[in-house]
C-alpha cells in the first residue's frame, strides 16, 4: 500500500516537506520558491533551519514601530469616539463643558529663530503633544504658513542635531527645509 504522502511523481516534494518548509519560513520570517524536487526541498529546509528565529524581543519591537509608522497626528478639531455618546440626532457629548478632558498638549517653547536669505524671519518651536515632542517652523511675524518639521522627536540630542542640520539646510536653499525635497544628485 502507497504512503499518503507520495504522489505519482516520485521526485516531487512531499506534503510534509513543503507544510514544514512553511512553517519554517513564517518563523524566520522569509519568503521561498517552492521546490520541485524532493531535493530542492531538502536543501531550502536546511537553509531555512539555518537562520536564527526571530527572538520575541525582535518581533515586538518590529510590531512597535510598525505601529507607530501607522499612527498619524490626531486633528486638533476632531473629536474622539469617547467625547461623544449616541448616533445621528441623538448624539450629544459625554462631558459639560466645565468637566472636559484637559488638553492633550503642553506649552510651546522657543527652540531657535533663523533668517531666509530674502529676509523672511522664522522659528523653530517644540511642543509635547500626547507625550511626544512635535517641532513646527512658523514665521515669527505671524503671518505665512506654519510646517510640521518632527512630530516626535526621541532625545534632546536628536532635537538639538535636527535643529542645526535644519536651520542650515533652510538658509542654504533659501526657503523652510521642510518644503524642498532631498535629492542626493545634487548634493543636497
Amino acid at each position: 500500500m502507497p504512503s499518503p504522502h507520495t504522489t505519482n511523481r516520485p521526485d516531487k516534494p512531499t506534503a510534509n516537506q513543503l507544510r514544514y518548509l512553511r512553517q519554517l519560513a513564517n518563523r524566520a520570517g522569509q519568503t521561498f520558491t517552492y521546490p520541485t524536487t524532493k531535493h530542492q526541498a531538502s536543501a531550502e529546509i536546511r537553509r531555512l533551519k539555518k537562520l536564527a528565529e526571530d527572538s520575541r524581543l525582535e518581533r515586538e519591537v518590529e510590531r512597535d514601530r510598525l505601529q507607530r509608522e501607522v499612527e498619524l497626528p490626531a486633528d486638533a478639531a476632531a473629536y474622539r469616539e469617547d467625547e461623544v455618546t449616541g448616533h445621528g440626532a441623538g448624539a450629544h457629548w459625554t462631558h459639560h463643558p466645565d468637566e472636559r478632558p484637559a488638553p492633550t498638549a503642553g506649552a510651546e517653547r522657543k527652540l531657535a529663530s533663523y533668517e531666509l536669505p530674502d529676509g523672511t524671519e522664522r522659528a523653530l518651536f517644540a511642543q509635547r503633544i500626547r507625550g511626544r515632542v512635535a517641532i513646527s517652523d512658523r514665521p515669527t511675524s505671524g503671518h505665512g504658513r506654519v510646517y510640521l518639521v518632527e512630530r516626535h522627536v526621541h532625545s534632546q540630542d536628536e532635537m538639538d542635531a535636527l535643529i542645526a542640520h535644519y536651520i542650515a539646510d533652510s538658509v542654504d536653499r533659501g526657503e523652510p527645509a521642510v518644503l524642498v525635497p532631498t535629492n542626493p544628485e545634487l548634493g543636497r
